[in-house]
């Protein structure tokens, strides 16, 4: 694509619970126990240097 296209991202403000206090809503806990689950993964199967 080179030059000729734009890339872009928005980040959206997390609606279905409240990220500052994330440990008090059960879709908090799940997200951030998951995202610690995927970066223990790397750490271990794809190396130290990620």
């Amino acid at each position: 694509m080179g030059n000729t296209v734009r890339v872009g991202v928005l980040a959206m403000d997390e609606r279905e619970y409240d990220p500052v206090h994330w440990w008090r809503y059960s879709e908090g806990v799940r997200e951030v126990l998951c995202e610690g689950v995927a970066y223990l993964y790397v750490r271990f199967f794809f190396g130290a240097g990620v």
